[in-house]
């Protein structure tokens, strides 16, 4: 197995699902995803629902390898389920991501693909930074002194989930026009 076939992947779908259609699509969604979970390099997902601003379900289910995921796509569960939903719904937007650019996807966006490398580099520069300085500084006022190791633990330990779960998803946001454009 290569390295690319090691690397974490996720299948982003975006679908609009018939009026009226909503309670059975939300069932068969739910046993879609309980499959999914079933199968070897699972490693989540998530789904955000239809809103004020979003008519559409935007599903995101994450496995460890790309060879994880084919695995899933390609399986009979999967083709059941989706076969199950094509009368529930309109024929769904699919695209798979890698790396960085799972962080740099917007629920409501219309993009076909990820915004260029360059652009992802420096909006993770722009949270990591600040996080990095921040963060230091918060361990550097305990009342007593850390071996260095300690201290740069407990810094990626406030960094990575600060820039994973708020700075990155919201600067991906304020910053769609540009990163996008």
């Amino acid at each position: 197995m290569n390295t690319l076939n090691k690397a974490r992947v996720s299948v982003v779908v975006r679908r609009r699902v018939k009026e009226g259609c909503e309670d059975a699509y939300e069932g068969l969604l739910k046993g879609l995803l309980a499959d999914a979970e079933k199968f070897d390099g699972f490693s989540g997902s998530e789904v955000i629902r239809p809103s004020l601003t979003q008519d559409e379900y935007d599903i995101r289910v994450h496995f460890d390898s790309s060879d994880a995921l084919r695995a899933w796509v390609n399986s009979k569960q999967r083709l059941r389920w989706l076969d199950a939903m094509k009368m529930l719904a309109d024929e769904p937007q699919i695209s798979v991501l890698s790396g960085l650019e799972t962080w740099f996807t917007v629920p409501s966006q219309k993009h076909t693909g990820p915004p260029p490398r360059y652009k992802m580099a420096i909006l993770t520069w722009l949270a990591i930074y600040p996080s990095v300085l921040v963060s230091f500084l918060l361990v550097e006022q305990l009342p007593y002194a850390l071996h260095p190791v300690v201290s740069i633990f407990l810094v990626t330990v406030i960094v990575v989930p600060t820039v994973a779960y708020i700075l990155l998803p919201r600067f991906t946001r304020l910053f769609e026009s540009w990163l996008f454009g």
